[in-house]
C-alpha cells in the first residue's frame, strides 16, 4: 500500500457571530479570538525568517510577530481582527496540510518561507476544488512545526455568506481531499526550487553510515521541530550575558579584532552547544567522514594520514564548523538587539491608554527572556544542519577524490597493456 505524502482534513464551525438559526442546526461554536490564540501561539507556530543576506543567520525571531499569513504576505493581529469585524463571518471552515517528511525534504518546503509560498501559491486552486468562489473568501494559514511533521493549518471564511448548506458530504469531502492533495504535489514539484547538497545528506543516509539518532536529530533539525528542541537553560543565560558585554557598533564577526577580548566567553557558549549529545555525535560521525576523505588523498597523492599538512587539513575544517558557530551566536543577538529597539520604538509612538499600547505592555513583559530563549533554540537546529551540510561536502568530496583514483588507476593499466603489446 503506497502512503500518501501530503494529509489534508477539512471541517466547519459556527463563530460567535452566528445567528439564531445557524446555531440551533450546528452544535460546534469556535470564538474568532480563541481560534486566533491556539493557531499563533509561540510554542507551535513557526514565526521564524531565513535572512539570506548573511549565510550565518538561519533563523531571524521577531518578537511581536505573528504567525498567520495570507495570499499577500504576513498578517498582524490587528489587521487579521479588522477584516473579522468588517465580514463578520458566521461560519469558519478551518482544515490542515500535514506533509510526511520525505516528501518535505524531497521538495525543500521544511524553510517557512517555501512552504508559505507554496500555500499562497495553491490556496486559490484548493478554495476552487472546496467548491468555493476565491474572490468571496478570505484565508489565513499558519506554519506549525510543534510536531514530527511539518503542517500547515488554514481557515478560511466567505466575505458574503452564499452557501446554504455548510457541510461539505463525505463523497464530496473524500473527492476534495483527493483533489487538494493532488494539486499539492503538483504544484509543489512545479514550484519548489531543489538544494542538491541540502538533498544528499538525507537520500544518502545509508551511504553516509550514520547512526539512527543522528539521523533523527538531522529530520528535526531540518524541520526545525519546536517539540524536539527543548531550552537550555545555562546556554540562555549565557548569551544574555554575552549580549549585555559585546560592543554595539563596529564588526560583530567572530575572527575581527573588535570581537577579540570576548572571544573566550563566545568559546564558553560554543563548547556548551558542542557538548549537547546529539550535536557530539554528529561531529564524531563528521570526524569519521574527514578521516576518509584523507585516506582517499593519501592514496591519490601520497604522502601519509599523519602528515602535517594532513592533520592541518582536518583542523581547518573544523575550525570552520566553529568559526560558523561562532558568527550564528553574534547574529543572533545582533537580531536580538535590533528587535527589542524596534520593538521598543512601536511601542514607544503609540498613543498613551490606548487598547494597543496595553496590549503591547502585556507583551513587552519578559519578551526580552522568551526572546533569547526562542533564538538558542534556533541555533542548535542551525547548528545541526550546517554540521549535516559539511558532512554531505566531504563525503562528495571524497567520492570525487576516488573518481580521479580510478581514472589515475585505469590509465596505468592501459599504458601497461599498452607497452606490453609494443614489447610484443
Amino acid at each position: 500500500m503506497v502512503r500518501s505524502e501530503i494529509f489534508f482534513n477539512i471541517q466547519y464551525r459556527m463563530t460567535e457571530y452566528a445567528n439564531k438559526k445557524i446555531k440551533d442546526g450546528i452544535n460546534n461554536l469556535v470564538t474568532t479570538n480563541d481560534m486566533y490564540d491556539y493557531y499563533d501561539r509561540d510554542e507551535a507556530c513557526d514565526k521564524t525568517t531565513c535572512d539570506t543576506e548573511d549565510e550565518f543567520n538561519y533563523y531571524n525571531y521577531r518578537i511581536g510577530s505573528t504567525g498567520a499569513f495570507n495570499e499577500k504576505g504576513m498578517v498582524s493581529r490587528d489587521n487579521y481582527f479588522d477584516l473579522i469585524k468588517k465580514y463578520k463571518p458566521a461560519i469558519v471552515y478551518r482544515g490542515v496540510f500535514s506533509f510526511r517528511d520525505e516528501f518535505t525534504i524531497k521538495n525543500d518546503i521544511k524553510d517557512p518561507i517555501k512552504m508559505r509560498n507554496l500555500i499562497k501559491k495553491t490556496m486559490k486552486k484548493n478554495i476552487i476544488a472546496m467548491g468555493f468562489e476565491p474572490d468571496n473568501v478570505e484565508w489565513f494559514a499558519f506554519y506549525h512545526t510543534n510536531t514530527g511533521h511539518p503542517h500547515v493549518h488554514f481557515h478560511f471564511y466567505e466575505k458574503n455568506a452564499k452557501k446554504k448548506r455548510h457541510m461539505i458530504s463525505e463523497s464530496r469531502l473524500a473527492k476534495v481531499k483527493s483533489n487538494v492533495a493532488r494539486l499539492m504535489k503538483l504544484n509543489t514539484e512545479l514550484y519548489c526550487d531543489r538544494d542538491e547538497l541540502k538533498k544528499l545528506i538525507f537520500s544518502q543516509f545509508d551511504d553516509l553510515g550514520l547512526s539512527h539518532s543522528s539521523k533523527e536529530f538531522l529530520l528535526n533539525c531540518e524541520n526545525n521541530n519546536k517539540k524536539y528542541f527543548k531550552e537550555n537553560k545555562i546556554i540562555t543565560d549565557k548569551m544574555k550575558e554575552l549580549e549585555k558585554v559585546i560592543p554595539k557598533t563596529g564588526s560583530l564577526k567572530y575572527n575581527s579584532s573588535n570581537i577579540a577580548p570576548f572571544k573566550p566567553k563566545i568559546r564558553e557558549i560554543i563548547d556548551l552547544i558542542k557538548d549537547r549529545d546529539d550535536i557530539k555525535e554528529l561531529m564524531k560521525e563528521y570526524d569519521v567522514q574527514l578521516d576518509k576523505e584523507i585516506e582517499s588523498l593519501v592514496i591519490l597523492y601520497g604522502g601519509n594520514k599523519y602528515d602535517k599538512k594532513k592533520k592541518e587539513f582536518k583542523d581547518n575544517r573544523i575550525n570552520q564548523i566553529d568559526t560558523k558557530l561562532g558568527n550564528m551566536i553574534l547574529s543572533t543577538i545582533k537580531d536580538y538587539r535590533k528587535d527589542i529597539k524596534d520593538f521598543e520604538d512601536s511601542f514607544d509612538k503609540l498613543e498613551k491608554g490606548s487598547q494597543s499600547r496595553k496590549y503591547k505592555s502585556q507583551k513587552l513583559r519578559g519578551i526580552s527572556y522568551r526572546n533569547i530563549k526562542q533564538r538558542s533554540s534556533n541555533i542548535i537546529s542551525g547548528v545541526g544542519k550546517e554540521i549535516s551540510y559539511a558532512i554531505a561536502k566531504s563525503y562528495n568530496d571524497n567520492l570525487r577524490t576516488k573518481h580521479m583514483i580510478e581514472q589515475v588507476r585505469q590509465r596505468a593499466a592501459q599504458e601497461v597493456y599498452a607497452e606490453h603489446n609494443v614489447r610484443i
